[in-house]
């Protein structure tokens, strides 16, 4: 009985929905403003100077240059 309220127990914790699994978070969709803006597409296209973060191959068309970015991460939530 007490094995059975345990496994029970056990169950639900783990079918319940998590705060940490709320958004896809950003590392998933690219690194930097631009590659972010275009869901992670900068791998095959670099535009920007942290091209290297994804695809190393992508800074032989970078050039010499410095880029800035700004980013907001504010999760719509209900």
């Amino acid at each position: 009985m007490r094995l059975s309220r345990i496994l029970a127990t056990t169950a639900l914790i783990a079918a319940a929905p998590s705060a940490a699994l709320a958004t896809n978070g950003y590392f998933s969709h690219g690194y930097g403003t631009k590659n972010a803006g275009m869901a992670g597409a900068g791998t095959a296209l670099s535009q920007d100077s942290i091209a290297a973060a994804t695809n190393p191959a992508g800074m032989a068309f970078v050039g010499s240059r410095v880029d800035g970015g700004l980013e907001v991460f504010s999760p719509r939530r209900r």
